[in-house]
């Protein structure tokens, strides 16, 4: 079965918001709500879109009508339908029509709107799950991920998350929405780590919607912070778990409501302590990365204690091959030579 389109016209009350929404979704796992939860769901869906900025899109619709230019598009639910693109306007629209019913707005405002409210002009998706899923991230990639109408953050990096998750490789995501594959890649990677915090024992409460930006600092590919962390691009996860929650530590709110990392500069900030072992070694041992200066990191003393520092975090299981094992040889006799000529 292939993707059809149908235009049609459907009653406001029989059109159901989209709990499923990228807009309002608060968790990262792409969720498919049955047809009793999007129904149970319709006035926790409604509250959250009424919080954003409904104000200006109903005052907009009062004045120019709901226009068809920019149709709704909808799938079937049931005998009713449910809506993929247009949630904020026709939420919006509901919530005009509520303020009528409660007698906050006239006649002569909102007459028109309530006769259109019967037979609202919209485009039908008909095919199979994978083809409506397909077709639906498609759409709102070209209109809120590279389109006028941008999603910011995390949402728009969960669409791209999803569609690689669904098999879409990072050319063709790219390709869909109007990016570049590395562009794509950047949003799939960040996504993931916001995702691993979210999925954290200990900090996982804590997440906010900035510290999708905040992680991405940390994936960049120039950085020693992607190291440090142990950034693993087949489990497309941090594995340096001790250092991982360090910079959770840094991210999240404290109990006093402040934050150690609160902005993309902070992070920059905090990144740059981890250019050297030594400062990589502070940054465990301090409670605000703040307290440590760059100029401490450098100089002849600072190569010493990088030494020291880095001898510190090496692993076992990364000295197991006998070229490694030679190479710590080498170090311990060329610092037995430094103090026995120390000691002439």
């Amino acid at each position: 079965m292939s993707i059809k389109l149908k235009d049609i016209r459907v009653p406001l009350s029989k059109l159901f918001l989209d709990p499923d929404n990228y807009r309002v979704a608060k968790k990262t796992d792409r969720h498919k709500s049955s047809s009793a939860e999007i129904r149970d769901l319709q006035n926790e869906i409604f509250g959250a879109l009424k919080k954003q900025k409904l104000a200006d899109l109903k005052d907009s619709i009062l004045k120019n009508g709901f226009l068809t230019v920019d149709r709704i598009v909808v799938t079937r639910l049931d005998d009713d339908y449910l809506v993929i693109e247009g949630n904020r306007r026709v939420a919006a629209y509901k919530s005009l029509v509520l303020d009528y019913e409660k007698g906050f707005l006239e006649d002569s405002k909102i007459g028109d709107l309530i006769e259109q409210s019967h037979a609202i002009s919209a485009v039908l998706i008909e095919g199979s799950e994978d083809e409506i899923r397909d077709y639906s991230d498609a759409l709102m990639g070209i209109r809120h991920v590279s389109g006028a109408k941008k999603w910011h953050g995390w949402q728009s990096a969960k669409l791209v998350n999803s569609m690689y998750e669904n098999g879409k490789s990072l050319s063709d995501i790219g390709l869909m929405l109007g990016i570049s594959s590395i562009d794509a890649g950047r949003r799939m990677r960040g996504y993931k780590a916001f995702q691993q915090l979210e999925n954290d024992s200990l900090w996982g409460e804590k997440k906010e919607a900035h510290h999708y930006g905040l992680l991405l600092e940390f994936l960049a590919p120039n950085k020693n912070a992607k190291q440090w962390l142990g950034w693993s691009d087949s489990s497309k996860s941090f594995e340096s778990i001790l250092h991982l929650h360090r910079v959770y530590r840094a991210i999240t709110k404290k109990d006093d409501d402040t934050y150690e990392v609160r902005n993309i500069d902070d992070a920059r900030e905090f990144i740059k302590r981890l250019e050297t072992p030594l400062g990589q070694q502070r940054i465990m041992e301090v409670v605000d990365y703040k307290d440590i200066r760059l100029e401490e990191l450098r100089g002849r003393d600072a190569d010493l204690e990088s030494i020291v520092a880095l001898l510190k975090v090496v692993s076992k299981e990364q000295i197991s091959l006998p070229e490694d094992k030679a190479l710590i040889l080498e170090i311990i006799e060329l610092a037995e030579g430094l103090l026995e000529h120390t000691n002439e």
